[in-house]
């Protein structure tokens, strides 16, 4: 048994913006596979970087931490 149907899960992906931008750029020859393919395991270990990063910083437990938090990078 299937957690999606078929049809939703082709529906979806006909809508998936990463998908049709690889699409035309590899139809528009702007990008080769290889490359395209070398791009995407740059920034998985891009995003694997950051994420251990992340993960290895306190945690925030109060409302105040993550005020300060905000306050103190300039986001408010």
């Amino acid at each position: 048994m299937a957690y999606r149907s078929k049809q939703l899960i082709e529906a979806e992906l006909e809508q998936d913006r990463i998908l049709a931008s690889s699409g035309i750029l590899l139809s528009r020859g702007i990008l080769t596979p290889a490359a395209l393919a070398s791009s995407v395991q740059q920034l998985a270990a891009q995003i694997a970087r950051v994420a251990a990063v992340a993960t290895g910083r306190p945690k925030l437990t109060s409302a105040k931490a993550v005020i300060w938090g905000i306050d103190s990078a300039g986001l408010s």
